[in-house]
């Protein structure tokens, strides 16, 4: 089952949207490989609501709407570097040319 698919199960599911639009509702998937999602998401022919763009703080993200009007947030956290694009994995760690440091 496609993630926009399990997303939409669990959304109907929730009885107390039924007939109200969820208009300012807002929810975050945190994940590690955002531009894998990104694409994996437009492949399954899913609307783009804002395109993937990386935020001067490090944020990385793009942002999908289902049809009760909820925005679903995927972003993954990055900083830039002169040399390189150092990803922010899980639980704060950094991980550059092996070695693991705080974010």
């Amino acid at each position: 089952m496609s993630f926009w698919r399990k997303l939409e199960s669990l959304l109907l599911g929730m009885r107390c949207l039924y007939g109200h639009r969820a208009d300012g509702l807002l929810i975050v998937f945190v994940v590690d490989d955002i531009d894998r999602e990104y694409m994996r998401i437009q492949s399954e022919g899913v609307p783009i609501t804002t395109a993937i763009k990386t935020e001067p703080w490090g944020e990385r993200f793009f942002q999908v709407t289902d049809p009760n009007g909820v925005v679903i947030q995927l972003v993954q956290w990055v900083t830039e570097n002169t040399e390189e694009l150092v990803v922010c994995q899980p639980k704060n760690a950094l991980v550059r040319a092996g070695k693991r440091s705080s974010c």
